[in-house]
């Protein structure tokens, strides 16, 4: 097949099954890393893996604020489980959908790509994912935020233009496994700050219950609804 740019449209062959089940197995082995005391050097080689979910929880509040009439300054990434958002919106509505869309994006993303997948575009995903990154990249400021968005656009691009339809295969399913689980980790740490009693520890939720008077915890517990909806019919596109 022609491994062009131009090809990012064209059905590919499905997968074997295996490809989808060792692909799974290695994004949640790299959630997981990010939620247990990471002893090992594979363990926190996998917990970088899970930068992918933070840098498209950050762009989610980036484009809910540009969609709402705001806009965007930059986006920080701290670690591969931590981000910033420097965004502004000029109404209540827009602040509450902002603050509410980075732990929504990056399931609801996955499932996107899950059902691109099932169609036989797992180029059109690694595309996807190069042209998210160049406009990513436009808002990233520091060191450490350039270098992780070029390497996530990077590697997509590499495999995508040069590699085997075998490699992009295995890229785009971890990638999109990756989208659909790591918000688990997310919401974990959240539970956990509250029974560790870090009340002064900011954070989407607390922020978004400041807002709208409703519970921290509805809040919590609508994302992971969201999650848990979005994996369940993400798997069955997935699996070939």
């Amino acid at each position: 097949m022609d491994q062009s740019v131009w090809s990012v449209t064209v059905a590919t062959p499905l997968p074997m099954w295996w490809v989808t089940a060792v692909t799974g197995f290695v994004a949640l082995f790299a959630v997981t890393s990010a939620v247990i005391p990471r002893v090992s050097l594979i363990r926190k080689m996998m917990f970088g893996f899970t930068v992918l979910g933070t840098i498209t929880h950050e762009a989610g509040h980036g484009v809910a604020s540009v969609v709402t009439g705001g806009g965007v300054q930059f986006i920080e990434i701290h670690s591969p489980d931590s981000g910033r958002t420097w965004t502004w919106y000029p109404s209540w509505p827009s602040a509450v959908i902002t603050s509410a869309a980075g732990y929504a994006t990056p399931p609801l993303v996955g499932l996107g790509f899950a059902a691109l997948l099932g169609q036989g575009k797992a180029p059109m995903v690694l595309a996807l994912t190069v042209a998210s990154m160049a406009l990513i990249l436009a808002v990233s400021r520091d060191v450490l935020t350039v270098s992780s968005v070029v390497l996530v656009g990077a590697l997509a691009f590499v495999v995508v233009r040069w590699g085997s339809i075998d490699a992009q295969h295995w890229l785009a399913y971890t990638e999109t496994w990756l989208l659909l689980l790591c918000e688990f980790a997310g919401l974990w740490a959240l539970v956990r700050n509250r029974l560790r009693g870090a009340h002064d520890v900011e954070d989407d939720a607390r922020t978004l219950a400041a807002d709208t008077h409703i519970p921290a915890v509805v809040w919590i517990a609508a994302w992971a609804a969201l999650n848990c909806w979005a994996l369940w019919n993400a798997v069955p596109l997935l699996w070939p």
